[in-house]
Formats: structure tokens, sequence, C-alpha cells
């Protein structure tokens, strides 16, 4: 519960935002040494900084949120396709019936389909 109101406190303030490292001793960086003209440079990926700080936890909220976003996209197509094909189901149910009732057959029975095309003068 504490992260989520340091997240709504952050969007609802108006300061800049401010990122504190925790330095981890714990975990100590793989040592990467390079010798440039007699003198031995010392680096880093990015990625052990990145990891060793947890620096990437704050995007986690975003993929989730992108995540979520895309089950209810994708939740909501399945529910209106579904919906269309039972409504066209029912409508051909409907048409069959009266071509039935009417007792159709051969170039007849494409007379009776959807509603523009039943009016003819």
């Amino acid at each position: 519960m504490n992260n989520i109101s340091y997240i709504v406190k952050r969007f609802l303030s108006n300061s800049s935002v401010q990122r504190t490292i925790k330095s981890n001793i714990a975990k100590p960086f793989k040592k990467h040494e390079i010798k440039v003209g007699g003198v031995t440079q010392k680096w880093n990926y990015r990625s052990e900084f990145v990891n060793r700080d947890k620096l990437d936890k704050n995007h986690s909220f975003t993929l989730m949120a992108f995540a979520g976003f895309s089950i209810i996209g994708i939740l909501s197509f399945v529910a209106i396709k579904t919906s269309v094909i039972e409504g066209r189901k029912e409508e051909m149910i409907m048409r069959e019936k009266f071509r039935k009732e009417l007792k159709l057959s051969g170039e007849d029975r494409k007379t009776i389909g959807t509603l523009d095309s039943t009016y003819k003068e």
C-alpha cells in the first residue's frame, strides 16, 4: 500500500522527480578494465548499474498497465465480435423461417434478404 501512495503523491506533485540511487555494497560489480596508453580505465555496463540499483523497477508498472489495457482490448473485441456473429445468425434464422413460411424456392428465395433488399417497387 505504501508504494501506491508514493505513486499517487508522485503524480500529484508539481516538483521535479528526484531519484535516489541506493548503493548496494553486497553485490559488487564485475570488474571491467581496459588499458589505453598505459592508463588502466575501469568501466561497467549500464545494465549492471540498472540491475544493481533496481532502476527499472518503476518501468514494471508501465508494462503491467500496458498488459492490462491489452487484455481489456482483446476481451472487448471478443465480446463485440461474438455479439455481431450471434446477431447475424439470428437474422439468418429469421430469413430461413420466412422462406419456409412462404414456401419459396429457386430465384424466389433471394427476394427475402436484408431489410433494404426486401422492398422493391
